[in-house]
């Protein structure tokens, strides 16, 4: 939500009524958000409380528990490299033999399942599973997606639709970058999945949708929305 929202604040800089409009949008956000915590907090004080205490442990840098600088630093980077511990990753030891379906295709085909270890990092799990070859496609590929995404999305300015095309964008780079670093678990979740690339498809076709208003209206259609200026009547003479 603050990435789509700087995203879109920043995009409407040199336009003051959107920015206005913006600024109300997202202040109304905010305290709808804090009224909703407040009612949670009295109504479930001890919910709440158990929650404020995991939170803090985890998150707080003072607290003994602190796993954010770890969970988004070192402990990625430790699982990565132990994936280059198993012997032959360099080449794979195939779709499905380190992430979701391990134990399905090792039903089907009737074998064990391969000693590769487990880790908690989907870049590693891509190494294990397709090599060096498979991690640069993938990495290729997923870099090559964003960068789609965010020609879509700059081809859109000015309209209606920059807001949706900002949201596509925004999802995409996070499923397919920082939090497959983190592990495959997001992208492997089917819902996610596709809902990614149902949304992606859905971005490249944007442009199309607002060429039509682009012939009609003229280069830019930014003035759509705009409040009409009031109609000044000067004394004749």
């Amino acid at each position: 939500m603050a990435g789509i929202g700087i995203g879109l604040m920043w995009e409407a800089r040199n336009q003051p009524w959107i920015s206005a409009r913006l600024g109300k949008i997202l202040r109304r956000s905010v305290l709808a958000l804090a009224a909703g915590l407040l009612v949670f907090v009295v109504l479930y004080p001890n919910l709440a409380g158990a929650w404020w205490t995991y939170y803090y442990e985890m998150l707080s840098p003072s607290s003994a528990n602190y796993q954010l600088g770890k969970r988004t630093g070192s402990y990625p980077l430790d699982q990565f490299e132990d994936a280059t511990e198993n012997v032959g990753w360099e080449w794979g030891y195939g779709t499905g033999t380190a992430s979701l379906g391990e134990e399905y295709v090792s039903r089907l085909l009737k074998v064990g399942q391969p000693q590769t270890g487990s880790v908690e990092n989907g870049f590693g799990d891509i190494l294990t599973e397709w090599g060096i070859p498979g991690l640069a496609m993938w990495t290729l590929l997923a870099i090559a997606v964003v960068v789609v995404c965010w020609d879509m999305t700059k081809r859109i300015r000015n309209t209606p639709l920059y807001p949706l095309g900002l949201s596509v964008l925004w999802f995409t780079f996070w499923v397919l970058l920082p939090f497959t670093w983190a592990g495959e678990q997001t992208y492997q979740d089917y819902i996610v999945n596709a809902y990614l690339w149902l949304l992606v498809g859905v971005l490249c076709r944007l442009p199309e949708l607002i060429a039509p208003a682009r012939a009609v209206i003229g280069p830019s259609i930014e003035a759509i929305g705009r409040p009409a200026e009031p109609l000044r009547v000067g004394r004749a003479g």
